[in-house]
């Protein structure tokens, strides 16, 4: 199901390529901030049932125009040796509709992920497929340009333990502009780190 309206907030991806796929709305009443849009909540994120991913299969969301991404989730099956996502989105104005995604897969298995969008660039994309003989992901990410530029940029810290629950949204006026991750292969799992920068 989904549904266009301003008071309504969707968790869904604009473009969803997955077997399970479904799309989840979230009612939020009236929207009072200054933008008329209110973005989704870790919490709102966590709650909801709908995964971008299953286990061992493809990940595939986008944000809709307008939009990038703000709140990730993920949980990790020490059977499967693998993760599920869901991502939110939040309305973002000086956004622009000049996208792309990353030309090649930015990480090899087992190795280090390490991406920024490039100039003044949001992540308004995620991609991932699953190996199950190397027992790890590789990932794309979309951006788009801002309009106005970003200052302020800084990592986060680990945002998961090994084999653990994974949280992060961005705060303020902050805009997602990088992943950098991890892989241990005892544990089959990442750890990943956010770069999120000031708008403008």
């Amino acid at each position: 199901m989904l549904v266009h309206s301003l008071t309504t907030l969707s968790v869904c991806p604009y473009r969803f390529v997955s077997v399970q796929a479904f799309c989840i709305v979230v009612a939020l009443g009236l929207l009072g901030t200054e933008d008329g849009v209110r973005a989704i909540s870790l919490q709102q994120l966590k709650s909801h049932s709908g995964w971008a991913n299953d286990w061992d299969g493809w990940l595939a969301f986008t944000c809709r125009p307008g939009e990038a991404i703000n709140a990730i989730y993920s949980v990790h099956n020490n059977h499967r040796e693998d993760r599920r996502w869901k991502l939110g989105c939040e309305h973002v104005p000086q956004l622009s509709g000049r996208c792309r995604w990353s030309p090649n897969w930015v990480n090899d298995f087992d190795g280090i992920m390490d991406f920024t969008c490039p100039g003044n660039g949001v992540i308004t994309g995620w991609q991932g497929y699953h190996n199950n003989h190397r027992e790890d992901r590789r990932f794309k990410f979309r951006c788009c340009d801002m309009d106005v530029g970003l200052r302020d940029c800084s990592w986060s810290g680990d945002a998961n333990g090994w084999d653990g629950e994974l949280g992060f949204q961005t705060s303020g006026n902050r805009v997602l502009h990088g992943v950098y991750s991890r892989h241990n292969n005892r544990r089959e799992d990442r750890l990943f780190r956010f770069n999120q920068c000031r708008r403008g």
